[in-house]
């Protein structure tokens, strides 16, 4: 018989289709570009704010002079001051010691004598540290009457050494500082040069006395303390004991 024919020849395989190309994987990450866009818009967000706040600033200075500077100076004296922290004052006017003691911050980088600093006329340069700096003890006003209310024995407004002595004694768990630390916590707190502590000198010589107490009596390190911004709530001003 026969052989049967030979099978016929495989047809070639067709070729493989071209694969396709991968999609890029989306993730989260910020490219160098974006990150350089954020910076920018932030930057420039920043620009605007600042600007705003000069705007605002300078704002504040030409309207407190138009309506305060009676003399035309270009500053405010002492009566000028006093009439415009009145003005801005809840309880009644301001004192002569509450004035002193806001003309010596504004001129204490200036004039090294306190007496000279106090009665100094304030400049625009310091119209704005100046309110605040009113507003913050206008806040503070009823803790610190109520202090005087305590220690102010003779009702003159003010503590001499010897009712400095009694109030530190009573933040310090009624054991008596000695004669150097009351001192010392007068001669930096009297920032008006009277000789004595005034009502808005109060929290600063409370603040200084606790720094003295948790430096060890470290003098330097606790007028550094209390120079340095506050990281926390400052300690208000002490309660009058019951």
């Amino acid at each position: 018989p026969r052989n049967p024919p030979p099978p016929p020849p495989a047809a070639a395989a067709a070729p493989a289709a071209p694969a396709a190309p991968a999609k890029p994987i989306k993730t989260a990450a910020v490219t160098l570009e974006e990150l350089k866009s954020i910076k920018r818009v932030n930057q420039a967000a920043r620009r605007k704010d600042i600007a705003r706040k000069r705007e605002a600033r300078s704002d504040f200075i030409q309207e407190t002079l138009a309506k305060w500077d009676k003399s035309g100076t270009g500053a405010l004296t002492f009566e000028e001051l006093k009439a415009w922290l009145s003005d801005n004052s809840v309880g009644g006017p301001a004192t002569d010691d509450e004035v002193k003691w806001i003309a010596s911050l504004a001129n204490m980088d200036k004039i090294k004598d306190k007496a000279m600093a106090a009665s100094a006329s304030v400049l625009p340069q310091d119209f704005v540290a100046a309110a605040k700096a009113w507003m913050a003890y206008k806040e503070s006003k009823d803790e610190i009457e109520a202090v005087f209310a305590k220690f102010d024995t003779d009702q003159s407004g003010a503590l001499d050494k010897a009712q400095l002595t009694q109030l530190l004694k009573k933040l310090n768990d009624d054991v008596a500082p000695n004669d150097s630390e009351v001192d010392w916590v007068m001669e930096n707190a009297d920032q008006i040069g009277n000789g004595q502590i005034t009502k808005p000198e109060l929290s600063k010589a409370t603040a200084l006395w606790f720094a003295l107490v948790d430096s060890d009596g470290n003098e330097e390190a606790a007028k550094a303390a209390v120079a340095a911004p506050p990281k926390e709530e400052a300690k208000p001003a002490p309660a009058a004991a019951p």
